[in-house]
C-alpha cells in the first residue's frame, strides 16, 4: 500500500465516511467507501485555501479536507463527507463530527507521512535536496547520484511516495515559491522566473498559467499586498 491508499484505508476503516484522494486537476484519483459526487470546486480561485484549511462547506454538504503533505495542498488533498443533519443516509454522520474527524484525518496524514519517510530516507534525502536547490538546474539523474541509488528505481520510488514524478514535484516546488516572489515582492517576473530556476521567461509563464489558472502579472496584480501598498 502507498502513503496515499494507507490514508485512505485508515480513515475509512476508523469512522466509516467517505473519503477521496484529489488531485491537482480536481479529479478524483482513489477512494474508500461508497463514494460520493464531488461538490462544486473552483481550484483557482482558490475556495480550497493553500496555506490554511479547516473545513470546506460547499453547495450540498459540508466536507472536510487535509492535505497529503501538511499545508501543500498543490500536491493533492483528501476530501472526506458529506455531514448532513437531519435524516441523512446511515453512512452520511451529522455536522457535528466534521471537526473531530478533521483532527483524526490530519493525525493519519501526519502519521503515515512520518512514517513513509522514516522509512525511505531516500525520499526525505530528496525532497531536502529539492527545497534547497529548486532554483539550481536540477534533475532525476542528479538527484539519484547523490542519493548513491540507480535513476529508474528513484524515478520509481519517488513516485510512488510523492504521488507524482520527480520533475512534477519539482514544478510545483518552483512555481509555489514563485508565488511567493511575486506577492511579496516587486522584483520583475523576468527576475522571479530566473530565482525559482527557469532560464525561459515564456516558458515560466506559460507553466505558471497551467497549474495556477492565471498568468504571472495577473496572478500578482490580483494576489500582492505590496504592490497596493506601494500604491497607496
Amino acid at each position: 500500500m502507498n502513503p496515499i491508499q494507507q490514508i485512505l484505508h485508515d480513515f475509512y476503516q476508523c469512522c466509516n465516511v467517505n473519503i477521496q484522494f484529489i488531485d491537482e486537476n480536481i479529479q478524483s484519483v482513489e477512494g474508500a467507501g461508497n463514494g460520493f459526487p464531488l461538490p462544486p470546486i473552483d481550484y483557482h480561485k482558490e475556495i480550497i485555501p493553500l496555506k490554511k484549511a479547516e473545513e470546506l462547506l460547499l453547495a450540498n454538504g459540508q466536507y472536510i479536507a487535509a492535505p497529503f503533505r501538511e499545508n501543500h495542498y498543490q500536491q493533492g488533498f483528501f476530501l472526506a463527507g458529506p455531514f448532513q443533519d437531519g435524516c441523512a443516509p446511515s453512512l452520511i454522520k451529522p455536522t457535528s463530527c466534521a471537526p473531530y474527524l478533521k483532527e483524526l484525518l490530519d493525525l493519519i496524514c501526519r502519521r503515515v507521512i512520518q512514517n513513509d519517510q522514516e522509512q525511505n530516507p531516500h525520499i526525505m534525502r530528496a525532497l531536502q535536496y529539492m527545497e534547497e536547490n529548486y532554483s539550481q538546474d536540477i534533475g532525476l539523474k542528479d538527484v539519484s547520484e547523490i542519493l548513491g541509488i540507480n535513476m529508474c528505481y528513484f524515478c520509481s520510488l519517488f513516485k510512488s511516495h510523492i504521488g507524482a514524478s520527480f520533475s512534477q514535484h519539482l514544478t510545483k516546488i518552483r512555481i509555489e515559491k514563485s508565488k511567493n516572489l511575486l506577492t511579496d515582492t516587486a522584483m520583475p517576473i523576468i527576475d522571479v522566473a530566473f530565482s525559482v530556476g527557469y532560464n525561459n521567461h515564456n516558458y515560466f509563464s506559460v507553466t505558471f498559467k497551467r497549474l495556477v489558472g492565471v498568468t504571472p502579472s495577473i496572478y500578482r496584480k490580483n494576489n500582492s499586498s505590496f504592490i497596493q501598498k506601494s500604491a497607496s
